[in-house]
């Protein structure tokens, strides 16, 4: 196995260059000497070795579930990068509070907690989605 000290791809071919970088190719390594931090992915563009931001991880569980709860979503999404995410959930928590406090729409209060409801679960999977990705586990 060989990894690419660039882009981290592994490739199992004996070549003098990386393949996806064009770098001269890093050394031979077993997966068993790879540090803990490391994990090696697959993805469609191929096998990679990322290191794992466990911090950046809990930064954005803890802000996709803790504000979630008093209506403001999207931050955890900003957090992971995905921005245009987080800039339609947080539109989202704005036309919740311009309704609840200005009331165009005349949503009753059954209404708004729904939406609000739905919202926070459907950016609650979207981030454990996004976090399962990043660790290697899920389809990105």
């Amino acid at each position: 196995m060989h990894i690419c000290t660039e882009c981290g791809h592994v490739s199992e071919e004996d070549m003098n260059f990386c393949p996806r970088c064009g770098s001269k190719k890093g050394t031979n390594l077993d997966e068993g000497q790879i540090p803990p931090q490391f994990k090696v992915v697959q993805r469609p563009t191929g096998t990679v070795i990322v290191k794992l931001n466990v911090m950046k991880l809990r930064a954005a569980l803890f802000l996709a579930l803790l504000p979630g709860i008093v209506d403001v979503f999207g931050l955890g999404h900003l957090v992971m990068g995905k921005y245009l995410r987080g800039i339609l959930f947080l539109s989202c928590s704005a036309f919740y509070y311009y309704e609840k406090y200005i009331g165009y729409f005349g949503l009753s209060y059954w209404q708004l907690f729904g939406f609000s409801m739905a919202i926070f679960v459907i950016q609650t999977l979207d981030i454990f989605r996004i976090i399962r990705a990043e660790v290697g586990i899920g389809s990105p």
